[in-house]
């Protein structure tokens, strides 16, 4: 990983939300502290309150196992809140290494050239990959009817929709670009640059499932990127349609947010 920014923001918003949740659930808890003893190996509880001592009964006690939620949420609940201090603190003395922005630090007579700001860093310039011609698919030119933001044809809306998605989002993309596995050469729907893990990920959209047909060629699809190592999740992200046809551009945001920033 070379910027994991990326990674501090959204663990720090997930613990956040977090927290949220179980202030909330502790607030419908009952207040107490438990105190326990053994008697030929079975566990009696007492509540203590005030002062007092209440017995509570044996483990499946419903008051038993709420105080021993409220125990274990305010625990997990300090822990979430020193983190996030110290997420907060890592994002405030955090800097980046990309390229673009050392060349803007550095004096002008170190400054280089747009188009070898990232010869040493062993990645391409994303904005410069994204616009650049690639060995796209040329196939049933007739069925790239639908125009998305970036101003390119794609073959249906839901492929809009995710093209939209990425381009609002600021990822660079290409659209059907070749790629050969073995014998067989086919064409993923997006490769996408995930900028802050300085590598390449194939996106598949699949849609019409309920036809056995296109389901046939997407398990065949499958079979192929398995056979040849790609990890799902890891090399290649997957969004599916719902059975009528249906696409959440919510949820197609929330995994473009996690597998390609």
């Amino acid at each position: 990983m070379y910027n994991s920014i990326a990674y501090i923001l959204a663990d720090l918003e997930s613990q956040e939300a977090l927290a949220k949740q179980y202030r909330y659930r502790l607030q419908q808890l009952p207040e107490g502290k438990l105190s326990t003893s053994t008697i030929k190996g079975t566990a009696y509880y007492y509540k203590l309150i005030q002062g007092k001592k209440l017995y509570l009964g044996k483990a499946d006690c419903e008051e038993v196992k709420l105080l021993q939620t409220r125990a274990h949420l305010s625990e997990a609940l300090k822990r979430i809140e020193k983190n996030c201090i110290a997420l907060h603190h890592l994002l405030e003395e955090y800097e980046s290494v990309e390229p673009d922005i050392i060349n803007g630090k550095v004096p002008k007579a170190y400054q280089l050239s747009q188009k070898i700001d990232y010869h040493f860093t062993d990645w391409v310039d994303p904005r410069a990959w994204g616009r650049a011609k690639y060995d796209k698919n040329t196939k049933y030119p007739e069925k790239l009817i639908h125009r998305t933001l970036k101003g390119e044809r794609v073959r249906s809306k839901s492929e809009v929709i995710i093209a939209d998605i990425l381009f609002l989002k600021g990822v660079e993309y290409h659209y059907e670009e070749n790629l050969t596995l073995g014998a067989e050469t086919i064409a993923p729907d997006f490769k996408v640059a995930v900028a802050s893990q300085r590598r390449f990920r194939r996106l598949e959209h699949f849609g019409m499932l309920s036809s056995s047909k296109y389901l046939e060629e997407c398990l065949w699809k499958l079979r192929l990127y398995f056979s040849h190592k790609y990890v799902p999740w890891d090399d290649i992200i997957f969004t599916f349609e719902a059975q009528d046809g249906g696409i959440d551009a919510q949820t197609i945001g929330w995994i473009i947010d996690q597998f390609c920033f």
